[in-house]
């Protein structure tokens, strides 16, 4: 059996070049800067085109749903990358995680139609539009298929390359809202109708990026009952100690934006928003890194290999608290200079 996955991956690896670490970490590193510069851009943008109470019911309607679909992941995201990083031959992995995605997008078409067919949007989404909420509930779900793409391509070693999508779709959608802004088009409708093209364009090209490199991805679901068994039973042993933080983070962080919305409105929600659109800038330095790191720990957690495992771990987490720290600390000295310049007076 050990001959044969040994055999499986070596023919995986002739079909797939696999990049090296340092191209990786590289790429992954300049996707980071180029999304950090890119952000600072467009923020002050969005809320004086459409103004604090749109921008709010934006930041609320697209917080809800992401929330929701991170509630309804469990963890079992990031027991794909692990397993499929671990063993790249059992390519039926992506088959039953793809399962996995259909069975989220139902339940999220599910909880949108429940809500409407008992009554309770406006107790739901306070004060919002029908088309914007299927708008955000749409928006997460295509957020998740490209994620589930990328973190494919991660997984497989391939992130040099398909860093290059992701890029490109950065600087598309800077230029599309710029050209937006300045043309006077800017509207939360024209906003969520530019981001769900420009997904879908990169859910098509990152499919067919897959495809070329031998990753076909709906030839992976043809699984036989025991196998779907096995994987529900190896997934579950790994998300379930997540399942109850899952619950309370999501639950508390959906209430915290519920509760602004319902009891002071979309005006107090847009400065909220704007305000965690500053702060979460800094994530976009380290979180791409972080997900090469989470596939070079994993593989060489399946050689045993936890002398190698704690010394990355110490390397990498130290620079990263000193980059989220600088920035943090640099953006919160100069809060209210940026906050002027983002979102004016």
């Amino acid at each position: 059996m050990d001959s044969f996955k040994s055999k499986a991956f070596f023919k995986i690896k002739k079909l797939v070049k696999i990049q090296s670490l340092k191209e990786r970490f590289f790429m992954k590193s300049g996707t980071g800067v180029v999304q950090f510069v890119l952000s600072f851009i467009t923020i002050g943008m969005l809320p004086r085109a459409l103004g604090v109470e749109m921008y709010g019911n934006y930041g609320f309607i697209t917080t809800f749903f992401n929330n929701i679909v991170k509630f309804l992941k469990f963890g079992v995201p990031t027991a794909y990358y692990v397993k499929i990083s671990k063993k790249p031959e059992e390519k039926t992995i992506i088959g039953f995680y793809m399962y996995y995605l259909i069975m989220i997008i139902l339940l999220v078409a599910f909880l949108v139609a429940s809500v409407y067919m008992t009554g309770l949007e406006e107790v739901v989404w306070p004060n919002q539009a029908n088309i914007f909420i299927f708008a955000g509930a749409a928006l997460s779900i295509f957020y998740l298929l490209s994620e589930f793409l990328r973190s494919t391509a991660d997984s497989f070693g391939l992130t040099f390359s398909y860093e290059k999508i992701v890029i490109v779709q950065s600087i598309i959608t800077v230029g599309v809202i710029v050209s937006l802004y300045v043309a006077d088009l800017l509207t939360l409708k024209s906003l969520y109708l530019a981001f769900i093209l420009i997904l879908i364009f990169v859910i098509l090209f990152g499919w067919y990026f897959l495809h070329k490199n031998n990753i076909i991805l709906f030839k992976n679901m043809r699984l036989t009952k025991i196998q779907l068994v096995e994987y529900f039973k190896e997934f579950y042993q790994f998300s379930s100690p997540l399942i109850i933080n899952g619950i309370v983070v999501v639950f508390a962080m959906v209430f915290d934006i519920w509760l602004i919305q319902y009891y002071y409105g979309s005006v107090e929600q847009g400065y909220y928003t704007l305000a965690l659109k500053i702060s979460a800038i800094v994530i976009l330095l380290i979180s791409p890194i972080s997900v090469l790191l989470l596939r070079e720990m994993s593989q060489k957690y399946e050689k045993k290999s936890v002398k190698e495992i704690r010394k990355m771990y110490k390397k990498y987490s130290y620079l990263f608290c000193f980059i989220a720290a600088y920035f943090s600390i640099f953006i919160s000295s100069n809060a209210e200079f940026i906050g002027m310049v983002i979102g004016g007076e």
